[in-house]
């Protein structure tokens, strides 16, 4: 992948983002997208860093305790995501429901 970077970069750079309206976290750090340029900068190091699935999932579903957990649903044809979910979470995982397509 590294030697797709340049190109990539150059394509993001180019693009006309707009800062999220909703949540939008990234998955090379885990942290929420706060504007365009961190945008750009994390979609460029996503092309040859690792996903931080695990990490990132800590951060949606950390809770106060007592806290409710939203409803997850994963959509498509796998269940990855619930299937890490229940490992790292089992309370929010009971509110995980898997959409087939």
């Amino acid at each position: 992948m590294h030697s797709t970077v340049s190109a990539v970069s150059r394509a993001i750079a180019a693009a006309d983002l707009r800062e999220p309206v909703i949540p939008v976290h990234s998955n090379v750090t885990s942290l929420r997208y706060r504007t365009v340029t961190s945008i750009k900068h994390q979609l460029v190091n996503q092309l040859c860093k690792a996903v931080r699935w695990e990490q990132t999932m800590h951060v949606l579903y950390g809770r106060r305790v007592g806290a409710d957990f939203p409803q997850t649903f994963e959509v498509g044809p796998g269940r990855h995501l619930g299937f890490l979910l229940q490992q790292i979470n089992a309370k929010a995982y009971a509110q995980y429901s898997h959409v087939q397509v």
